[in-house]
């Protein structure tokens, strides 16, 4: 329980009304929190069950999951055997099966490769613009440059608050070194600095 003040999370009182807040978000955490004993298709089965999706929907759901996360040939496979990028778009699959408008991802791409970072931020990308509203934390600057609107967080509070240009443009005081490359897999065959 909050110690004090108030909040709302879509309209709905975070006191008074915590089980109808279950319903309207989708959560993904930074450490893999499906189960790793469990297949992909029972993982999916799973939090279908978890987040009360009607039963009628529940195929389609578990179509679009596997679609989404490009895993279909892997739905009989042990969670466990799948490679990191594979774990963070069945996880993203779980955590919106339930089709939430507003999603909180905790450190999404932590510990994944470049190549599966960029695709996952496809997939967020995809989800905004079809009106999802995504809450995401990052350390990756290059990451928070994907974002509409950033809060940068320090001890607890915010300490600078706007778009990505609007925070290098205002906030920045030192210069930036840019690095552009033709070879995202092999960088040091062409490259130019920006500053």
């Amino acid at each position: 329980m909050p110690t004090g003040g108030e909040g709302t999370v879509g309209g709905f009182d975070i006191v008074k009304e915590p089980e109808a807040i279950k319903k309207i978000v989708g959560y993904m955490s930074q450490k893999f929190s499906l189960y790793d004993t469990l297949t992909v298709e029972e993982n999916i089965n799973f939090f279908s069950g978890i987040y009360n999706v009607r039963k009628e929907k529940r195929q389609a759901r578990k179509e679009w999951t596997l679609d989404m996360a490009r895993i279909r040939e892997y739905r009989s496979v042990l969670t466990s055997t799948l490679a990191g990028g594979f774990k963070q778009r069945l996880a993203l699959g779980c955590a919106i099966l339930h089709e939430p408008p507003i999603i909180f991802l905790d450190e999404p791409t932590s510990g994944v490769d470049p190549i599966s970072r960029r695709n996952f931020w496809g997939l967020i990308r995809e989800m905004s613009d079809a009106g999802t509203t995504v809450f995401v934390t990052t350390h990756y600057m290059d990451e928070a440059d994907y974002c509409d609107r950033l809060a940068l967080i320090y001890r607890g509070a915010i300490i600078a608050e706007g778009t990505p240009s609007e925070l290098r443009n205002e906030q920045m005081k030192r210069d930036v070194v840019e690095l552009e490359t033709d070879h995202v897999s092999r960088p040091w065959k062409s490259y130019r600095y920006t500053t």
